[in-house]
């Protein structure tokens, strides 16, 4: 849950340069207008350091995984 979580750090984090990614997706929409297609498109850019993660490191999360589940 801390990975969606707003309210605690747009409460907390009042410079721009450490925000998180949920607060960063906010900012670009506007209060009453929104650009789906930069939206998207920072979505999109904000989820790349996880896949690259899963990439790199598939098996050794399916070893866990597997280890997990065997008793």
């Amino acid at each position: 849950w801390t990975w969606n979580e707003y309210m605690i750090p747009m409460a907390f984090l009042m410079d721009d340069s450490v925000q998180t990614v949920p607060l960063a997706l906010a900012t670009i929409q506007g209060q009453h207008t929104m650009d789906a297609t930069t939206l998207a498109a920072a979505s999109l850019l904000s989820i790349i350091p996880t896949i690259i993660f899963y990439v790199i490191f598939q098996r050794k999360l399916n070893q866990g995984i597997v280890a997990g589940a065997v008793k």
